[in-house]
């Protein structure tokens, strides 16, 4: 366990990042203070030996913190497998905690506790449960705020089927998260006219959907090819903490 966090000080260094500490596990725990005096060489090495990028993979995996996923991905160069698949498990990291908020009513405090926890590695899940908090405030119609709840669960568990009818209503009414979610389950769902349409709507204030904007005009799918504007959206996604590596939606 030892050699583990000093692999992971070592990320930390590489990265100029002075924080690793963000548990998918119970709020609170935080990863212990590590050694700073190793493990810029295993991570140096990792990238050009295919058995050290495995077993760093290894260790980055086995510990239960998002935030090492994250400073591994801030890097601007590695191998292109190897970042996938660190951005495929901090996505899915990222996802069990949004669907472990979801499952609660949103409260002032769950946000603190969200922002303080799970801002530096999911900024756009604790945007998402920011706008799904100041909805429901807006909202004294029980029935809205039930399916604004619903929205963001059934999309958190890929429930898409049920997920585009929960969303539709609070997307129409301007929901920001409710509109990025269309987007990306009619992008799954290969309905690509739906999914530019709703990507346009959340891209200027989603840093998910300004991504799948920038992708979807990058592939042509669902708008003509435009390199300009795929670039455009893509680097606002980037601005906005979004990570470019990350995966587009499982398409059906």
């Amino acid at each position: 366990m030892y050699q583990l966090f000093v692999t992971l000080a070592g990320i930390v260094l590489l990265a100029g990042c002075a924080i690793v500490r963000t548990p998918v596990m119970p709020e609170g725990e935080l990863a212990p203070d590590i050694d700073n005096s190793a493990g810029s060489k295993a991570l140096e090495n990792a990238d050009s030996d295919t058995a050290a990028g495995e077993r760093l993979l290894a260790e980055l995996f086995a510990q239960p913190y998002i935030d090492p996923l994250t400073v591994y991905l801030a890097r601007q160069e590695g191998d292109a497998n190897l970042r996938q698949r660190v951005a495929e498990e901090r996505a899915r990291r990222c996802e069990e905690v949004a669907r472990r908020f979801s499952a609660e009513p949103a409260t002032e405090e769950a946000l603190s506790s969200y922002r303080t926890g799970y801002l530096y590695s999911c900024p756009d899940d604790v945007e998402a449960y920011a706008r799904r908090l100041t909805a429901h405030n807006k909202q004294p119609v029980a029935g809205i705020s039930k399916q604004l709840n619903d929205c963001y669960l059934l999309t958190a568990i890929r429930n898409y089927s049920e997920g585009l009818k929960a969303c539709r209503e609070p997307a129409l009414q301007g929901d920001t998260q409710a509109q990025t979610n269309m987007a990306l389950m009619t992008f799954a769902l290969k309905d690509y006219a739906n999914a530019f349409r709703w990507a346009s709507e959340a891209a200027p204030h989603s840093g998910a959907a300004s991504h799948l904007l920038g992708e979807m005009y990058a592939s042509g799918r669902g708008v003509k090819r435009d390199s300009k504007a795929a670039e455009k959206w893509s680097s606002l996604a980037a601005e906005r903490g979004y990570e470019t590596a990350s995966t587009l939606p499982d398409q059906n």
